[in-house]
């Protein structure tokens, strides 16, 4: 299906059908690729699942050119000694509320703006929050145009998403394979590998925030060919709640 016919089916919300499954918005009436478990530590309430498959590739093909397009990618900066630092990829915050701009940090400045949901995004949305059993009001997305740009080391603590409680960060993966990287925080050097396929779906739930860091380490740039769109799905559940943190830099 071309992406146009995709952005024009969902934002009038007609019955839309993909490769991947037949869906109404909203609504899905069946799934393709199983959601199985990478990690599950039951002792820290901690797991991650994974779907390679989420997306055909043809549909997921579809909808990262259209993200590509659409999405007004921002280099955010943050603030190291008195100079503004640029951020190692090129990012876009959407909210339900344009108010909710995002600092990942006290450092983070000015931060990420809120934007409005586009019709891919909420389609997107709307099949991971059927597949996963819960909802979400904002989504960051990420843009990797070569080997070199990354995500450091972190977790998704951010109080305002109501950290330290329980909660499900879902993270679509569209372009170039990258490593994933996971580790405990209760001992950095076990670090584990896995590879973040085009189309595919990650959840990060229970506990994991509070227990492990995750990272999407450089490469050297001759392994990635063509860019790399991902999309964090979360829940803001205090707006009024700032960053703790006092540096970011990942």
């Amino acid at each position: 299906m071309r992406a146009s016919k995709v952005v024009k089916e969902a934002a009038q919300y007609v019955p839309l059908v993909i490769k991947s499954r037949p869906m109404q918005i909203p609504g899905i009436t069946s799934h393709l690729g199983k959601m199985e478990y990478l990690l599950r530590d039951q002792p820290k309430e901690s797991y991650l699942q994974f779907s390679k498959n989420y997306f055909a590739e043809d549909d997921a093909t579809s909808l990262m050119l259209e993200l590509k397009q659409q999405a007004p990618w921002e280099w955010s900066t943050y603030k190291l000694d008195g100079k503004d630092v640029k951020a190692p990829r090129r990012m876009a915050w959407y909210a339900d509320d344009p108010s909710w701009t995002y600092h990942f940090s006290k450092n983070h400045q000015p931060g990420l703006k809120a934007n409005s949901w586009n019709p891919v995004l909420l389609y997107i949305k709307n099949c991971v929050e059927q597949t996963l059993g819960t909802t979400y009001n904002a989504c960051l997305v990420n843009l990797y145009m070569n080997s070199l740009e990354h995500a450091y080391w972190h977790s998704d603590d951010d109080p305002w998403l109501g950290y330290p409680d329980p909660c499900i960060v879902a993270s679509v993966s569209l372009g170039h394979t990258r490593i994933f990287g996971v580790r405990p925080k209760i001992d950095v050097s076990k670090e584990m590998e896995f590879e973040l396929t085009h189309g595919s779906l990650c959840a990060m739930g229970g506990r994991f925030q509070e227990h492990y860091q995750h990272a999407v380490p450089p490469m050297e740039r001759k392994l990635q060919e063509g860019y790399r769109i991902n999309l964090t799905f979360r829940n803001v559940k205090d707006p009024s709640k700032g960053p703790e943190k006092e540096f970011w830099g990942s």
